[in-house]
């Protein structure tokens, strides 16, 4: 799985933090527009946002954000 630049999960990550779900599919339908090869990424983050696994995708996160 291919993960955006860090610059585009700041706000993602914040999102999730906070537990965010509605922010936090925003910002991956936004990221999945930003280029196909982070469709994947995008789709397994709404999975679990769907799950309201907020913990684990801020988790997923972190360390691509360093």
């Amino acid at each position: 799985m291919l993960f955006p630049p860090r610059e585009e999960l700041t706000a993602l990550y914040q999102a999730a933090k906070a537990g965010y779900i509605l922010q936090i599919k925003q910002e991956a339908h936004r990221i999945k527009q930003l280029d196909v090869k982070y469709i994947v990424f995008a789709h397994y983050v709404l999975k679990l946002a769907e799950e309201f696994e907020d913990e684990a995708i801020a988790n997923l996160l972190k360390p691509h954000l360093t």
